[in-house]
């Protein structure tokens, strides 16, 4: 039995909470509502799709069901695994957070996006909240709950924070810990900082390149951008700006130091594979813009000028504050070296966004608490407040859901001229899934006859590799195992000659070829596609099969079985054509003999 003072304890301990809560009831119902709003938009998305999830909308979706069974089932092996895949280019450490989710709520595609949405969204937007909150008190006009929540609320309307999130990425995880840097460094000078500050930090940069590897773009604008906003900052009566220069100096080559020799120790082969690989040459066939200014274009269509605007206001507040100017610096030189250093790679594409989405977010949270507290007259107030989360909700429904979209937009164009977001992510919807479901049960059925590896020679979203394969996964148990249909290639300078097709005993064939990208940059479909078509070359050693399936858009598949050895002289020759096409790059199309 309890003792008396046992029990008053625990009634102590009761009232406190009892106290607490009541007395921040309003940060409580905040929350609520946050979570509430956040899976409920989540849910209504993902409840409409019907699709066949592929290449990264799907990887990680395969890793959280994977690794976190085997999280469960054999904890040493799983972070072994885990470490091993830390060197390469799609590691397990952005599921590792979701994999308690995974055991209480499953493993399908909904409790997957809900997983994303509470553990990495949630903590996004209140960090964010937060940040503007500490920016605030910085100025000398400290914001309240009120603020905190219309900063936190505003950012769950906003369509770039959703759409990665909605095509399965978990890279906003790497969201979370860039609000986190940022919330350390804006807290005082680096010259200021502790030694205990310093190393976080830098086990934080190197944190981000490990979970997603282009955050390795912002982790190195942020050294320069770091040093230079300093000089910005107010100096302390009394204090010496050259040493506190030096200081600066000392401890950015700090940060530095810690995250080099954490990223050398941890992922030595990626690093030295991220060293010498020249990837504006890899990923060439990722660049759609001509020049600068058409990325720049295309950021602006995709963000939507309204948000940028409220952006670029925002960094004015920043800018003409003087305890915040630094701030303003910071962001502005951040963002331009990003974007110089990513667009001469590759274009962005939703998810590589969130490089620029903590400072959007937090810009258009000052601009949005500026106008709060400046504007006296309640009515006034919530007018402009509304108007500004109108806009947002639309823009996001005109971007999510195809009847926002067909009745929305026009009204938005008409309220509102200019450029507003001209991209769309709809629920994923496929009408073939019967005849897709056909085409894999005869394949089961070919293959148990005469079990062999399945190459697919098509590189769209209506069919590729990754289609079969995920689809496969879905048939419990698996008549056929999921591994036999292989790789394929599908981008040129990054994948080379097509060798697996050699060890295939079956050919899928799309006609007309079916590609994502520039037929030049993806001639390891368009080859063989035409070869196969034509019956010649390597296809020769093929047998089309009478099967025929007919798919969405009016692509029809084949299947050929291989009968006999590819010939060496048609081996040869595709190659020579490859190396041909590509004559920098003879390394790439160099072939084994035939198997």
């Amino acid at each position: 039995m309890p003792t008396n003072s046992t029990v008053q304890h625990i009634i102590y301990i009761h009232n406190n909470i009892a106290n607490t809560i009541f007395r921040n009831y309003k940060l409580v119902l905040l929350l609520i509502f946050c979570f509430v709003a956040a899976n409920t938009f989540a849910f209504i998305f993902v409840y409409q799709e019907r699709y066949v999830y592929i290449w990264d909308w799907a990887v990680y979706w395969i890793y959280y069901q994977d690794f976190g069974a085997l999280l469960l089932q054999a904890p040493q092996e799983a972070f072994r695994s885990l470490a091993a895949s830390v060197t390469q280019d799609y590691s397990y450490l952005p599921v590792l957070p979701l994999a308690p989710f995974s055991w209480v709520f499953g493993g399908s595609r909904l409790a997957y996006i809900l997983a994303i949405t509470n553990i990495f969204v949630l903590p996004a937007v209140l960090l964010i909240g937060w940040v503007v909150q500490c920016l605030d008190k910085c100025s000398n006009k400290p914001a309240g709950l009120s603020e905190f929540a219309l900063v936190t609320l505003f950012c769950l309307t906003l369509h770039p924070l959703w759409a990665p999130v909605l095509q399965g990425r978990p890279d906003i995880v790497g969201l979370v810990v860039v609000l986190i840097i940022l919330s350390i460094y804006f807290k005082n000078p680096l010259c200021e900082k502790t030694y205990g500050s310093l190393l976080f930090i830098g086990l934080l940069l190197s944190l981000i390149f490990l979970l997603r590897r282009w955050y390795a773009y912002w982790a190195i604008a942020f050294f320069p951008a770091a040093m230079l906003a300093d000089l910005f900052r107010p100096q302390k009566a009394g204090s010496n700006f050259l040493v506190n220069v030096l200081l600066t100096l000392r401890n950015t080559a700090l940060i530095g130091i810690t995250s080099g020799v954490v990223l050398w120790i941890i992922a030595q082969p990626l690093i030295i594979r991220a060293l010498t690989t020249d990837y504006a040459d890899a990923f060439s066939a990722y660049k759609m813009s001509a020049t600068f200014l058409d990325g720049l274009g295309r950021t602006v269509d995709y963000f939507g000028a309204p948000l940028l605007t409220a952006c670029g206001l925002g960094l004015i507040i920043l800018t003409l504050r003087k305890e915040t100017r630094f701030v303003g610096a910071f962001f502005l030189m951040h963002s331009a070296i990003i974007f110089g250093l990513f667009f001469r790679v590759q274009d962005f594409h939703p998810h590589h966004f969130y490089l620029f989405f903590g400072m959007l977010a937090i810009t258009i949270g000052i601009f949005l608490t500026w106008i709060y507290t400046r504007l006296k007259f309640f009515l006034v107030r919530s007018l402009a407040v509304a108007s500004i989360f109108l806009f947002s909700i639309s823009a996001s429904l005109v971007f999510f859901f195809p009847a926002a979209h067909a009745i929305v937009k026009p009204w938005m164009f008409t309220v509102l001229p200019g450029r507003l977001p001209e991209n769309k992510h709809f629920p994923l919807v496929r009408y073939d899934m019967d005849r897709l479901r056909i085409l894999l049960t005869d394949l089961e059925g070919i293959y148990a006859k005469e079990p062999g590896e399945i190459y697919v020679v098509a590189s769209s979203l209506i069919i590729n590799d990754d289609v079969l394969r995920n689809l496969c996964r879905e048939v419990q148990p698996p008549i056929l195992p999921c591994s036999s249909i292989l790789v394929s290639n599908h981008v040129d300078k990054r994948d080379g000659f097509p060798r697996q097709i050699l060890a295939a005993k079956y050919v899928v064939l799309a006609a007309p070829a079916q590609y994502h990208m520039r037929p030049e940059d993806q001639r390891v479909i368009g080859f063989l596609a035409r070869d196969f078509e034509a019956g010649r070359g390597i296809s020769g050693a093929f047998h089309r099969l009478s099967n025929s399936y007919q798919l969405e858009h009016d692509v029809s598949i084949s299947i050929f079985h291989r009968i006999h050895p590819i010939p060496e002289q048609a081996l040869q020759e595709l190659a020579e054509e490859f190396r041909r096409s590509y004559p920098d790059h003879s390394k790439l199309f160099t072939i084994t003999p035939a198997l």
